[in-house]
């Protein structure tokens, strides 16, 4: 399959950066960088093949499957239909309207809280990573490679400010009504604030993929090993389910992508052939996105003692932490997923223009 969308591997720290790209269970920096394409069949082979949903598909593939007439709505909120097909240019005005929405819904209190969870940095991190990605996304979908529209274009669609904006937003959106004082109580103590700066530490170091390979094969080696750590890790990703949100997550930041393809005029897909393509992509991210998580937290929670550790998974299991870990993933999915789709949009402008 076609895997461009902008995707992410989420935990408190942990996106993984996959579609194309969302750390620690509580601030995000675990999103791993954008992945899936690279492999992908080209459009018009998708298009050639008659596809169908597998109806005995897990609950995940029905649920993106019920869950594209819903992803069509919102992406018509920012596109023209008729004649005239979708642009970059009136997306970046529905994006920039959604991010005033969502500032607006933002509130000092759980804004400092994201500051603590190190959002400025990790945003940053995502955005070089983006760009990056980017570059590779027109080099293999692009005849004519990255061209100066191409940059302009991805240098808007990775806006910084937005970019924090919209997990601002989408944070306090999903934090609305609730009692936040537990978090801010253990972010604000030194183990929370150490736990952020490693996590942080870890996913800019990341960004090498040299050393992002080195991660995965040690945690491979711990986990043969039967480390402890492997196994206080292991338990951290399952009680926050971070696996299976980041690989949710990445599912549907790709079916985003396909809609700005098709919605930009670039290739003709029904949703079902869409659905039906993403969800092929669903075992091997799997498979990367769980050795992102591992390789990720093992490196950045190295330095910790282990008692310190077991304190950091106590509070993750709690309904604080419980509701903090949705949270972030809430706020970076929205942001993923309208980069997924402008990104799909950008990709479809570059190839009309260049057809011209």
């Amino acid at each position: 399959g076609m895997g461009g969308g902008e995707t992410g591997i989420r935990t408190l720290g942990g996106l993984a950066p996959t579609t194309v790209f969302e750390t620690a269970p509580f601030d995000h920096s675990g999103t791993s960088p954008p992945k899936g394409h690279e492999h992908a069949d080209s459009p018009a082979r998708v298009e050639a093949q008659q596809v169908f949903l597998d109806q005995s598909a897990p609950k995940a593939a029905l649920a993106l499957a019920t869950d594209v007439a819903a992803i069509r709505l919102c992406a018509k909120t920012c596109i023209l239909r008729g004649p005239m097909r979708a642009s970059l240019q009136l997306l970046a005005s529905c994006l920039a309207f959604l991010t005033c929405a969502l500032a607006a819904q933002a509130d000092e209190r759980t804004n400092q809280l994201l500051d603590r969870l190190g959002m400025s940095e990790m945003v940053e991190i995502m955005r070089q990573e983006g760009v990056s990605y980017a570059e590779q996304l027109a080099e293999d979908m692009l005849p004519g490679g990255s061209t100066a529209t191409w940059r302009t274009n991805v240098n808007r669609i990775y806006d910084r400010e937005a970019m924090k904006l919209l997990v601002q937003g989408g944070f306090a959106k999903a934090l609305s009504g609730t009692d936040i004082s537990a978090a801010e109580d253990f972010f604000d103590a030194d183990l929370g604030a150490r736990i952020v700066e490693l996590e942080v530490s870890a996913r800019r170091a990341m960004l090498d993929e040299d050393i992002e390979e080195a991660a995965k094969e040690r945690a491979g080696q711990l986990e043969t090993s039967a480390a402890k750590t492997f196994a206080q890790v292991e338990q951290l990703i399952e009680q926050g389910d971070m696996l299976e949100a980041n690989v949710v997550s990445a599912l549907n930041s790709n079916i985003l992508f396909y809609r700005g393809l098709v919605d930009g005029g670039a290739y003709e897909l029904s949703d079902a052939e869409i659905v039906s393509d993403v969800w092929s992509q669903e075992e091997e991210m799997r498979k990367e996105t769980r050795d992102w998580l591992f390789g990720f937290f093992l490196m950045a929670y190295d330095p910790l003692a282990g008692e310190d550790l077991e304190r950091f998974i106590a509070f993750s299991a709690t309904e604080a932490g419980q509701t903090l870990t949705r949270a972030i993933f809430a706020a970076y999915d929205g942001m993923y997923t309208d980069i997924s789709y402008a990104l799909g949009l950008a990709v479809a402008q570059e190839m009309r223009a260049e057809d011209i």
